[in-house]
């Protein structure tokens, strides 16, 4: 790449021989370790071309305050915070879960859901997976009703963020009628 004027290393990285190439690690079995770094003036003749060394990585990048954002599962309109059941049918509410930025929870992150009225379909609870995704955690919640019809209770969905993070919590409460 002739004619690129490339940025001055600061730094270098020092390679020593070893003595026994074969005890050294990795598919290539290289007689070479990397023992140290020097400052460039003490590292002597340079090559006149560099050798470029990258790789890549993904940064996931979390929040620690857990956002919760309850919608109709027909409409996907705001939550009217009652899932009323008379009649005996059910209900599915769909919870979202998401950091200030509207990202995944950090793996690790609990979602439980308790109630004292009506029946929750399906888990109620779960932990949320390590991923490098886009984007924020999206489940339903079905409610059917329980054997104490016509009674009023309440349906909480708590998430804890891991201790690591700090373990935020935040919960939404609403109501059920069976």
């Amino acid at each position: 790449m002739s004619g690129t004027a490339w940025p001055r290393a600061v730094w270098c990285i020092v390679a020593e021989a070893r003595s026994n190439p074969k005890k050294v690690a990795g598919p290539h079995r290289l007689p070479w370790c990397i023992s140290r770094y020097r400052p460039l003036s003490q590292c002597g003749h340079l090559p006149a071309d560099p050798v470029l060394v990258r790789d890549s990585l993904v940064i996931v990048m979390c929040g620690r305050n857990p956002l919760i954002s309850l919608r109709d599962s027909g409409t996907r309109a705001l939550f009217d915070n009652e899932a009323d059941l008379a009649g005996g049918g059910s209900e599915t509410i769909v919870a979202y879960i998401s950091d200030f930025q509207n990202g995944r929870m950090p793996g690790g992150t609990a979602v439980v859901i308790t109630n004292d009225n009506c029946r929750v379909a399906g888990v109620s609870s779960f932990t949320i997976p390590d991923t490098n995704a886009p984007g924020f955690t999206e489940f339903a919640i079905t409610l059917t009703p329980d054997d104490t019809l016509g009674e009023t209770g309440t349906v909480t969905l708590t998430v804890t963020a891991p201790d690591e993070v700090g373990g935020n919590i935040n919960s939404a409460t609403f109501t059920c009628i069976d």
